[in-house]
């Protein structure tokens, strides 16, 4: 199996670009650490990310964070969090939807 790539986390910012390379030796143990099923890249993000679908910043698939065994998502969640999770949401919902109406035009080209 090769060495996992730098991994990325997730900063505290709801910029359009949240995640960041960052040496093995900054992520902070409070970290979720996971492989994308995809691509197999290393990727970290913060523990409120448990449970939320993200895009891998190698390949863009949309990958499930993983929730660490023992720990309820619920336990986690702050009326701060939950906004900031509405507004990434809706910025994977924009995405989604404008990914949706390209598939489309080309599956009219197809048809």
């Amino acid at each position: 199996m090769n060495e996992p790539d730098t991994p990325v986390t997730q900063e505290e910012n709801t910029s359009e670009e949240p995640f960041v390379e960052i040496d093995l030796d900054q992520v902070p143990d409070t970290d979720i650490v996971f492989e994308c099923p995809y691509c197999k890249k290393s990727l970290s993000i913060d523990r409120r990310g448990a449970g939320l679908v993200i895009a891998c910043t190698a390949c863009n698939q949309l990958v499930t964070v993983p929730i660490p065994e023992g720990m309820e998502v619920a336990e986690i969640d702050t009326e701060d969090d939950l906004k900031t999770q509405v507004i990434v949401l809706r910025r994977s919902l924009a995405r989604a939807e404008a990914r949706i109406a390209e598939l489309e035009v080309l599956l009219k080209q197809y048809q």
